[in-house]
């Protein structure tokens, strides 16, 4: 009797130790490394010369639109001819540094009014001319661009001195204009003109829209004016003169301060544009939904109006997802006026990289009529280099929800001290091909499986042996409990 129990204790542990060795087999496996096909899509790279030991590329829109992680991009990668990955890292076109500076000018009413002098030109004759006494005792005639002859109309001007203690080499890109407060809505129209001495005047920004408008949701303003372009000298200007045009029924609030801002920026980057497409939700004249393909962290969104010499304000929401989970992004002036054959539009939107899906453009007052506004938005543009190691062709690839995010440098891979402009003309610059390959599918992107199909099975054994074992370690326990309990009872019989 003792032998066929400890026979049978025997095989018990026999069997116990058995699944937890198989299982211990299963679950040391290694489990294979990614393929081309565990990503969504690729693009084939052009070798030509492979003398080097790295090249680099900029990334296709398709790696942007098409990533699983379209924020970080940490499933873009690069695999040779045989299949398996290479080492590889993205990195920016240069470090962007920004900085912005504030200008201030003091601003000071001017003596104005329209010169009713007619010419004998019958083209000037049409157009409109202010007498302003910018100096004391002096009459500057000064035109403005683009615009009629109008009887019945408001003029204000302002002569603004700039702060010559602060920032005097900085060049002004924008003026902010600080009005006295009213309970009353006004627009109005801002001409602005620069000159080193107050008598020859230049003209900087002309037909820049302003206003003040009460709506149900609160007040929207237009108080930032952006001027001319370029390094032209004259925005380096001691004096500025701010000419504002009204309807005469429209009483414009006094100006009050005046501050000019000048980004420096000393590097940039390359910029990915994606262009937002109408959707069929919500579509009218005063309402209307875009949609990218996929969320994307926009450092800039450009609204412009399809039609000329038209200002419509606009209230910008986004949604980072599919969904309709609506945030404010910010209430705008949109307008597009047209001055001597140069357009002048609203400035774009700066962002901090938010993650922006889909926009709702809400006309607060007008319409665009049947001509919706054309919205662009933009990313810094990233670029991928990469060891070449194996045989070709070399497989740039994207869409792989398993893939882990690869905290490797350039300067970790290339294993030298390079800037950004040096290992962009250190090393060679790739092309992909135009073609597109569909490698494991869309599902790809979604997907919570393991990296290999292939080992599922595996998984599933390891699962039931170990549960086996559980059931072969309580039997175990259960059938030592009934042997010390009857050897308890045959010492008591022998006692």
């Amino acid at each position: 009797m003792s032998l066929i129990k400890k026979r049978g204790f025997k095989g018990l542990l026999s069997v116990f130790s058995l699944a937890l060795l198989f299982s211990s087999h299963l679950y040391g496996e290694e489990i294979k490394e990614a393929t081309p096909y565990s990503y969504y899509q690729g693009i084939e790279l052009d070798i030509q010369d492979s003398n080097s030991p790295f090249f680099w590329l900029e990334l296709p829109p398709e790696a942007y639109i098409n990533s699983a992680y379209p924020k970080t991009l940490q499933d873009v990668r690069v695999f040779n001819g045989t299949g398996d990955e290479v080492p590889s890292a993205l990195f920016y076109d240069a470090e962007k540094s920004i900085s912005t500076s504030n200008i201030s000018f003091v601003p000071q009413r001017l003596i104005a009014q329209v010169d009713n002098v007619k010419s004998q030109n019958e083209y000037l004759d049409d157009q409109q001319y202010l007498l302003v006494e910018a100096i004391p005792g002096k009459v500057t005639r000064i035109e403005l661009p683009n615009m009629q002859r109008k009887q019945q109309t408001n003029y204000q001007a302002y002569l603004l001195t700039r702060d010559q203690t602060k920032n005097k080499e900085m060049l002004a890109q924008s003026l902010n204009l600080d009005w006295a407060k009213s309970e009353k809505e006004w627009q109005a129209k801002v001409f602005i003109y620069a000159s080193n001495d107050k008598k020859d005047w230049v003209n900087i920004s002309a037909n820049q829209p302003i206003m003040n408008l009460k709506l149900d949701s609160g007040t929207i303003a237009s108080n930032t004016i952006e001027l001319l372009r370029g390094d032209s000298a004259v925005l380096n200007a001691p004096y500025l003169m701010a000419i504002v045009v009204s309807a005469p029924e429209v009483l414009v609030p006094d100006l009050q301060k005046v501050n000019a801002t000048a980004n420096i920026l000393n590097s940039t980057r390359r910029q990915q544009v994606f262009h937002f497409e109408m959707t069929n939700d919500g579509v009218s004249r005063e309402h209307i939904i875009y949609q990218l393909a996929s969320s994307q962290p926009l450092s800039e969104l450009q609204v412009k109006l399809q039609q000329s010499n038209r200002v419509i304000p606009l209230k910008i929401e986004y949604s980072s997802e599919n969904i309709d989970d609506w945030k404010l992004l910010r209430n705008i002036v949109a307008y597009n006026q047209v001055t001597d054959g140069e357009s002048v539009s609203n400035p774009t939107i700066a962002l901090n990289g938010e993650m922006i899906r889909k926009l709702r453009i809400t006309a607060l007052k007008g319409s665009w009529e049947e001509s919706p506004p054309r919205i662009d938005g933009q990313r810094d543009g990233i670029n991928i280099i990469f060891n070449m190691q194996g045989a070709a062709p070399y497989l740039l690839v994207w869409g792989n929800k398993q893939a882990n995010l690869d905290k490797m440098t350039y300067s970790d891979l290339i294993g030298k001290p390079y800037g950004v402009d040096e290992v962009m003309s250190h090393y060679p610059e790739l092309y992909a091909t135009d073609k597109v390959i569909e490698l494991g599918g869309v599902e790809r992107l979604s997907s919570i499986e393991l990296v290999d199909d292939d080992v599922n099975w595996m998984t599933i054994a390891l699962w039931v042996l170990l549960f086996i074992g559980i059931i072969v370690l309580l039997y175990f326990c259960w059938y030592l409990f009934k042997e010390i309990n009857a050897s308890d009872k045959d010492t008591s019989n022998d006692l």
